[in-house]
């Protein structure tokens, strides 16, 4: 056969061929153009004539374009949506607002923009050109021009040539098209590219890339990926403040790609943004125009599928240390002695008082140690009144005076006439006590009474010395006037209570004229002096010494009775049924026949098997120690009529109307649970989820059709009682959707989303069949 013979059929089957092609490729395909579409893509481009702007926040930004460009295209990227806009006339500058909002229905602040620009030519504008129309201008009122010229280039040959229009009997105005591929010098390219357009008239030219016709090559596309770890951010002033930053993924270099981030067991992330600590894979399922290039290190490639394996870390903790609140600082109790010698703390918020040690230092004193270490989550302020700071403790060095103590008691004063004043003066003995006498210039007498300093101390010492007592006698007395004689004065006996506890000792002096009391305290005895005061004598009595009577007290250190423990013994929490909803009702009695009991607010608290908790607050105690009554089982709900059931534990109800079964709302109560009422003291008690009627275990609903599976079987796989979803007693006017689908009442069929290119391809196909026949007899002709 001759080659002019087969040039038919040759051109009967490419015609046939791209038929089929076409009816192949013609899918609808959506458009970005005024309010702008998803792009697919998880970032916005930063290369092939896209300028990408970082750094931002805000729900919206106005970018301007660069010296003499204007902005022709956005990109936006906020949360994990990307979206783009076609800017038709281009712009000097654009507003770009966010596109995405989080689940409260917030919008969120944008991460990054990009812009493609062209140059800024001035004039007036007109479209792109496009492969189905061409190039259309649509001139201004008034103006016109004769000449256009388009720049073509053929993306198989990469050869470009300009193809001018022109008219030589006059000018266009309106609306024109100008098609390259009608022009009389069109090469027949199948497969091009727009590149730049020139028109007469405006010093605007479009500058860009609309490719038409042929296969493209595929996209290489090599993405990466950033991970933003997990931190902790501190709150200042607040006892371990800190708030834990969740971390964060992001993907370039995918764009046109389907992108998504997956958790360990395979389910989308809702949010790349706010990862919690655990092991992660983000998954690129390429387009069928793209094919991946050299990725990075940890990327695995199966089919038209990469996938990156990565982990989010726990973020230590970064809580700032908070100051210990500190009113006044410790003291000494200085008695005679040491036995009874203490130390008293100040108080401090945020910090343990104790007392290090006690040492005898062997000159007479005794060194204290007090040490104040801060809690946890606390520190030291920078300043204060302790001597040293040892491993973030505070210590103070206190002392204490290890002397005996000792009285020194009046001298025993009995003028007589014609006796000298040392015949009239009697030293009491007193141990460690020495008196000494002498007369002053003005005619009186002094007597000083002292003990040695290193052993002993005067407990009526003088202000200035504590080891000397000052006595002023006038003894001067006239031959011829004798004293009276003393008046004789019974002391009484100090009243004493022993209250029990140790420490509790306590003694009351009386008031009697010629009397002068003192005590001091030896271990856990207190004793008593009573002393004649000038001008008395103390009355005769056995067991008693003229100049001074005493009197021994002794702390019994007896302890105080227990106090009974308190209980709950009795009381009862219920769940029960009523009116289809769920009620717990309790009855609480508390036993303190003692009175320890300070707190009245009653607490019921539910802990389930994994951990969860929930605590409801019942009341206080009534002046009697009972409270009863009935709350709502937890997750449940009712009308404003307080009694009739609008909802459940373990299930929501959707915007359409419809119940789901859920994890959430307190699923967990309905199982095995430990219930504790707590007052302080605490009672478990035996409390379930009642099943009185088929209507308290779950809202009424109508299964919508699922697998056939085991009767009284739920969507979910949760097998109920009688009135749950899907089983009998059902309400017609609501339905049970499954929580990973919702299906609308009255839907009968799925939504359209493609076309239907079955009758062309079978034509198409038809057709090469009769081209095949056509050939196979023209050979046989031959």
């Amino acid at each position: 056969m001759t080659a002019a013979r087969l040039r038919a059929p040759i051109a009967m089957i490419a015609a046939l061929f791209l038929l089929l092609l076409t009816a192949l490729v013609a899918v609808p395909n959506a458009s970005a153009t005024g309010g702008g579409s998803s792009s697919g893509a998880t970032v916005c481009p930063g290369d092939g004539g896209w300028r990408k702007i970082d750094g931002l926040n805000g729900t919206s930004v106005t970018v301007a374009a660069s010296e003499a460009r204007l902005i022709t295209e956005v990109c936006v990227k906020a949360g994990t949506e990307v979206r783009r806009v076609t800017v038709d006339p281009p712009v000097k500058s654009y507003l770009v607002q966010s596109p995405a909002t989080n689940g409260h229905g917030a919008t969120q602040d944008i991460s990054h923009v990009s812009v493609r620009e062209i140059p800024d030519s001035g004039g007036w504008f007109y479209p792109a050109p496009t492969c189905e129309g061409s190039l259309v201008v649509t001139y201004p009122g008034g103006v016109s021009g004769n000449d256009v010229n388009v720049r073509v280039r053929d993306l198989v040959t990469d050869e470009s040539r300009t193809f001018n229009f022109h008219r030589n009997d006059g000018s266009w105005d309106g609306t024109r098209t100008f098609d390259p591929t009608a022009h009389r010098d069109w090469p027949g390219w199948t497969y091009y590219t727009y590149e730049w357009v020139q028109v007469d008239g405006t010093n605007y030219h479009w500058e860009g890339d609309v490719v038409c016709g042929g296969t493209p090559e595929p996209v290489e596309i090599v993405p990466s990926v950033h991970v933003e770890p997990a931190v902790c951010v501190a709150t200042p002033g607040v006892v371990h403040g800190q708030e834990l930053v969740p971390g964060a993924v992001s993907v370039e270099g995918a764009e046109g790609a389907q992108v998504s981030v997956r958790g360990a067991d395979g389910t989308q992330v809702p949010s790349a943004a706010a990862l919690s600590p655990g092991a992660y894979r983000v998954v690129v399922v390429r387009d069928d125009g793209q094919e991946f290039g050299d990725l990075a290190a940890g990327w695995e490639v199966d089919g038209d599928t990469a996938t990156y394996a990565f982990t989010i870390e726990p973020a230590a903790d970064c809580w700032e240390a908070v100051e210990v609140e500190m009113t006044g600082e410790p003291t000494v109790v200085d008695l005679c002695g040491t036995a009874d010698d203490d130390v008293s703390f100040g108080t401090a918020v945020g910090g343990t008082w104790k007392l290090g040690s006690r040492t005898a230092l062997g000159d007479g004193t005794t060194r204290w140690r007090v040490v104040l270490t801060p809690d946890a989550g606390y520190a030291l302020p920078a300043q204060g009144s302790w001597d040293k700071v040892v491993e973030g403790k505070a210590v103070w060095l206190l002392t204490t005076d290890d002397r005996a103590c000792v009285t020194a008691l009046a001298p025993t004063v009995d003028l007589q006439c014609g006796a000298t004043p040392e015949d009239a003066v009697t030293f009491p003995e007193i141990d460690g006590v020495t008196y000494e006498m002498w007369q002053s210039p003005n005619g009186l007498y002094t007597v000083k009474a002292s003990v040695d300093a290193s052993t002993h101390v005067l407990t009526n010492g003088s202000a200035a010395d504590a080891s000397v007592k000052w006595f002023k006698l006038d003894l001067t007395l006239d031959e011829d006037d004798c004293l009276p004689e003393p008046t004789v004065v019974t002391p009484e006996a100090p009243e004493h209570e022993d209250q029990c506890g140790p420490g509790n000792l306590t003694v009351t002096f009386p008031t009697v004229t010629g009397v002068e009391y003192s005590s001091e305290q030896v271990g856990d005895t207190v004793v008593v002096h009573a002393v004649p005061t000038d001008g008395h004598v103390l009355a005769d009595a056995e067991g008693q010494a003229p100049q001074g009577w005493t009197w021994t007290f002794t702390d019994s250190d007896e302890a105080c009775p227990v106090p009974a423990e308190p209980s709950l013994t009795g009381s009862t929490a219920v769940g029960e049924c009523v009116a289809d909803a769920p009620w717990i009702f309790y009855e609480v009695r508390l036993e303190d026949a003692d009175d320890v009991v300070a707190e009245t607010t009653v607490r019921l608290r539910i802990d389930g098997v994994d951990g969860e908790n929930v605590e409801l607050v019942l009341g206080d105690l009534e002046a009697d120690g009972t409270l009863s009554g009935k709350v709502l089982w937890p997750g449940a709900s009712v009308g404003e009529d307080g009694e009739t059931a609008t909802g459940w534990p373990g299930w929501i109800q959707l915007a359409d109307g419809s119940w789901s079964q859920t994890n959430g709302n307190h699923a967990w109560t309905r199982g095995d649970v430990t219930a504790t009422l707590v007052v302080n003291p605490e009672l478990e008690v035996d409390l379930t989820y009642p099943d009185a009627t088929p209507e308290c275990a779950s809202p009424q609903v109508t299964e919508v059709d699922e697998p056939a599976g085991p009767t009284g079987t739920t969507p979910d796989g949760v097998t109920g009682a009688d009135g749950e979803p899907g089983v009998d007693g059902a309400r017609p006017s609501e339905t049970v959707v499954d929580a990973a689908q919702t299906v609308e009442t009255g839907s009968g069929a799925l939504p359209q989303t493609g076309s239907n290119v079955l009758p062309l391809v079978l034509g198409a196909l038809a057709l090469v069949a009769a081209g095949g026949v056509a050939i196979f007899v023209v050979r046989r002709r031959a």
